[in-house]
């Protein structure tokens, strides 16, 4: 689930990197584990839930590719994969596009102000 709302948004002290952001997914999407988004699972809510904490570690950290791949236990192919998917998404349906974007927003400012 993606939050509707800035409200929405994780409440989290922890924002430090790629580990807040999966906490974050985790938390959102009921029945998400970190060991589920390292698995190979290919269930659709979980690899919506990859895909997103993939698409927010690109764009809200200093990690390549490789390095978000390897923390997932994942090929980097699967990471621009998942970057990808999420960027098509975005471009045709508005409303999902809006709520990553809230993502993105979010932990670009917790980024910001350490």
């Amino acid at each position: 689930m993606i939050p509707q709302s800035v409200n929405d948004l994780p409440s989290t002290d922890k924002v430090d990197g790629l580990d807040a952001i999966i906490d974050a997914v985790c938390q959102r999407h009921p029945g998400v584990t970190r060991e589920a988004l390292w698995s190979r699972e290919r269930t659709e809510r979980l690899v919506l839930a990859r895909f997103l904490a993939f698409y927010v570690a690109r764009h809200c950290t200093d990690l390549s590719f490789n390095e978000i791949a390897r923390h997932f236990k994942k090929d980097h192919t699967s990471v621009i994969n998942g970057v990808q998917a999420v960027e098509k998404r975005m471009s045709v349906n508005e409303v999902y596009r809006s709520k990553v974007e809230l993502w993105v927003a979010f932990f670009s400012n917790r980024r910001d102000r350490k």
